[in-house]
């Protein structure tokens, strides 16, 4: 039994079912559990096999730490590790993919959460990464650059559907592993105020500001006020329990979180759609 095998049962904390379609596992840090992936060092890619599910066909990594807003085309990706015969698809930049059945997409994370999408009769499923630049251009916000098209990584896992004709009216989507309290973004931070006082105008729009004074900022409420001026229906939206800034178990925390530790910690989030 490796390593990463043992620690399992520790470390899953949150498993969600959707609708027995997918199965969405989300693994955080306990006993000193670290999901971080090295992209220069192909062992580290282990711990996302010993985590994956039996019967899998192929695990989807794209690099998101460039925020593009981009669903990745499937044909765009390489095998970036492999270990007997299931190939983890990477090396491309982007914050999500389209998945199909038997497939999974493996993210490690710490705050940013993870987002699947799909549509009533479950014929387009998108996974995708939505961070802060993600879903909002923060060179638009500085008036560095254009409004960059798509704006947010919510419109492109839309574009997935609308393109294939689905409504979106008829799509699900579920969040899952992300910060929900303690973002904060200071008015008056000294190296951060420009963007920061720009960030909360633009949150206010969403209704995505928990206090304008600390500049505390709602990504759940980015997400769902997006989705929702694109079509997509309030009671289609869900959220699960976890705050990765707060959540504790006996006196530990049990999510890796950015915001709060400031260290390169990670959680992994596993989604994994049935054949």
């Amino acid at each position: 039994m490796s390593q990463y095998r043992a620690l399992l049962q520790q470390t899953i904390t949150a498993d969600t079912s959707l609708c027995g379609y997918a199965v969405v596992r989300c693994f955080g840090i306990a006993g000193g559990k670290n999901w971080s992936i090295d992209r220069n060092d192909p062992k580290t890619f282990n711990a996302i096999f010993d985590a994956a599910p039996a019967g899998v066909s192929r695990i989807w990594m794209p690099i998101p730490s460039h925020s593009n807003a981009e669903i990745a085309k499937r044909g765009t990706f390489s095998i970036e590790f492999e270990r007997g015969g299931i190939p983890i698809m990477g090396k491309i930049c982007g914050d999500g993919v389209q998945l199909f059945p038997g497939e999974a997409f493996a993210i490690t994370s710490a705050d940013c959460p993870t987002v699947v999408m799909y549509d009533r009769d479950k014929t387009q499923t998108v996974c995708f990464h939505a961070s802060r630049e993600s879903l909002i251009d923060k060179k638009y916000l500085l008036n560095q650059k254009p409004r960059r098209t798509p704006f947010s990584v919510v419109e492109s896992a839309l574009q997935v559907f609308t393109t294939n004709g689905i409504d979106c009216r008829d799509i699900r989507i579920h969040i899952f592993c992300g910060i929900r309290s303690g973002f904060i973004h200071p008015p008056n931070d000294p190296n951060h105020s420009k963007y920061n006082k720009a960030l909360i105008s633009w949150c206010k729009n969403y209704g995505a500001v928990l206090d304008a004074q600390l500049g505390e900022i709602d990504l759940y409420a980015v997400i769902r006020a997006q989705a929702i001026e694109r079509g997509v229906l309030d009671a289609n939206i869900a959220y699960d329990g976890i705050d990765t800034h707060e959540a504790t178990h006996d006196g530990k925390f049990c999510w890796a979180s950015n915001r709060r530790d400031l260290i390169k910690t990670r959680n992994l989030v596993l989604v994994h759609l049935k054949k």
